[in-house]
C-alpha cells in the first residue's frame, strides 16, 4: 500500500548531519504500531504509537537512483487478535551514537494484520526508498529471520524501477471487500427479493434478480442494483478517490472528491450498461452503488481506491478476504458461540439464526 505520511524524525535529521562529517548510518531494525499522531507531531516521535508485537523485519536493501530501497517484511507471529498497522518505524544509529527512531511512516487507514491462529501464512512487504546521496555510507542490519529469495528481490527492484519510469505498474489497494464476489457464504446461486445481502458484503435492496456465477454477478429484471457500505469514511473526506468496475469485459471508472455528509448522492459514471454513484442513506451510512441499465449485465469486479485514476485490479487472496467478510457474517456448526470466541471478532454482537444444519452469525450493516 501507499503510506500517506513519511517523515524523517528530528533525531533522524541529526544523524544525517553526522553523516556529512563522515559518520556511517546503520539501519538497525523496524517496528510497527496501531496508533497515530497529528502529522505535525511525527518529527518529534521517539517510538511507534501503540506498538504491535508482530515481527517487522529489515529484510534487505538495494541501491537505486538517488538512494537505497529498503525492504521491510511484516508477519503476524504472536498476534492474538486481528489489529491494524497504521505506523511503520525504521530505527538507526551511527558508529558513534545510540539507536534512535529515524523514519516514520503513517496512514490513518493502514493495513489489517490478522490473528495468527486465523491466518498463519500472513506475510506482507513494504518497500521504502531513502533518497540520500551518500549511500556508500549506509549499512542495513538485515534480520536473519527474514526470508528474502534473491530472485524475488531482484524482480521487485526491477518492477519498482519500471514503475518509477512509466508510472504504469503502480497498484493502489482496493477499499472494497470481496470485490470479485467469490466469497458467497450464504450459498445461493441467485438472490431475488430486495432487502438482503447476496455475495458477502454486497447488499441488494430492490427488485430484480442477481445471480452469482464463478466470480461474477449477473443482473436480470428491473431495478436489480447492488451496493457496498463504506466504513470509516471520515478518513476519506476531502481525498480524491476513484471507482472502477469491469462490466461485460470492459472497465469503466469515475473519479471524485469524497464528500462529507452534507451531500447525499454523487453520480460517478453512466453509460448504456451501468451507472455507479456514492449514496448516503437516511441512517447516515455511505454506499458505493452499482445500477445496471440493461438486461443481463455481467459485473466481474469493482474497486474503490485513492487517487485520480484507476490502477490495475488484482484478485484478492481468498483466505484473507474470507476473514474480512467474517467480521460481518459467519457460519458456525452451533448457535451458542460466545462473542469473545468468534474468530475473527465480529463488528457488533451478532444475531444468531438457524440455517439448515448450521447457524448464521449476522453483524451486517442494514440500510
Amino acid at each position: 500500500m501507499a503510506w500517506k505520511d513519511v517523515t524523517i524524525t528530528d533525531a533522524g535529521e541529526k544523524i544525517l548531519e553526522e553523516m556529512v562529517n563522515g559518520s556511517k548510518l546503520i539501519l538497525t531494525r523496524a517496528a510497527i504500531g496501531a496508533g497515530t499522531v497529528p502529522v505535525e507531531e511525527l518529527p518529534s516521535l521517539t517510538d511507534v504509537i501503540e506498538p504491535i508485537t508482530a515481527p517487522a523485519l529489515l529484510a534487505g536493501e538495494e541501491p537505486t537512483e538517488g538512494g537505497k530501497i529498503i525492504k521491510i517484511q511484516v508477519r503476524n507471529d504472536g498476534v492474538a487478535e486481528t489489529t491494524r498497522m497504521r505506523q511503520i518505524a525504521i530505527y538507526a544509529k551511527t558508529d558513534h551514537e545510540d539507536e534512535v527512531l529515524f523514519v516514520i511512516l503513517q496512514d490513518e487507514i493502514g493495513e489489517e494484520i490478522p490473528a495468527y491462529d486465523e491466518f498463519p501464512q500472513f506475510d506482507i512487504e513494504q518497500w521504502v526508498t531513502l533518497a540520500l546521496s551518500r549511500t556508500n555510507n549506509i549499512t542495513v542490519t538485515v534480520n536473519p529471520l527474514a526470508f528474502v529469495p534473491a530472485v524475488e528481490f531482484e524482480k521487485e527492484v526491477k518492477r519498482l524501477d519500471t514503475a518509477k519510469a512509466n508510472k504504469s505498474d503502480i497498484i493502489n489497494p482496493n477499499l472494497l471487500i470481496n470485490p470479485d464476489f467469490r466469497i458467497n457464504q450464504r450459498g445461493q446461486s441467485s438472490y431475488g427479493s430486495g432487502g438482503q445481502y447476496t455475495a458477502d458484503r454486497w447488499y441488494k435492496n430492490s427488485a430484480g434478480t442477481i445471480s452469482v456465477d464463478d466470480g461474477k454477478i449477473i443482473f436480470s429484471g428491473d431495478g436489480s442494483l447492488i451496493r457496498q457500505v463504506v466504513e470509516n469514511e471520515e478518513l476519506l473526506i476531502g481525498r480524491e478517490m476513484t471507482v472502477s468496475v469491469s462490466v461485460n469485459g470492459k472497465i469503466r471508472e469515475g473519479t471524485f472528491i469524497y464528500p462529507d455528509k452534507s451531500e447525499s448522492s454523487i453520480s460517478l459514471y453512466y453509460d448504456a450498461d451501468i451507472g455507479f454513484s456514492r449514496y448516503l442513506d437516511s441512517g447516515g451510512f455511505s454506499w458505493i452503488v452499482f445500477t445496471p441499465l440493461t438486461e443481463g449485465v455481467e459485473m466481474e469486479w469493482a474497486k474503490l481506491e485513492f487517487g485520480d485514476k484507476a490502477t490495475r485490479f488484482i484478485p484478492p487472496e481468498p483466505v484473507s478476504e474470507l476473514m474480512k467478510c467474517q467480521k460481518y457474517y459467519q457460519l458456525r456448526s452451533t448457535g451458542n458461540v460466545p462473542d469473545a470466541d468468534l474468530r475473527p471478532p465480529m463488528r457488533i454482537t451478532p444475531t444468531v439464526k438457524a440455517k439448515g444444519d448450521v447457524y448464521s452469525y449476522d453483524a451486517e450493516i442494514i440500510p
